[in-house]
């Protein structure tokens, strides 16, 4: 699959899961110091997947796992 096509892939599932999130959060009526704390560990952990799946964080690209999988 291309990177192109992945990457828009993946703009789409982390929008549902932007969405699920506030969605979860104005119905369970979160105060909004935890809300945004909530928010911000989604944002940093999509930020991980993205660079990750992109090879930027030190990959090969398009592995989307979190972990280095080469032996040492």
């Amino acid at each position: 699959m291309s990177l192109i096509v992945s990457i828009l892939l993946f703009l789409l599932v982390a929008g549902i899961v932007w969405w699920v999130a506030t969605r979860l959060i104005a119905a369970f009526g979160i105060p909004e110091p935890l809300a945004t704390v909530v928010m911000v560990v989604i944002i940093l952990l999509l930020l991980v997947a993205f660079l990750d799946m992109t090879g930027i964080l030190g990959g090969s690209g398009l592995s989307l796992g979190l972990h280095n999988s080469r032996c040492l």
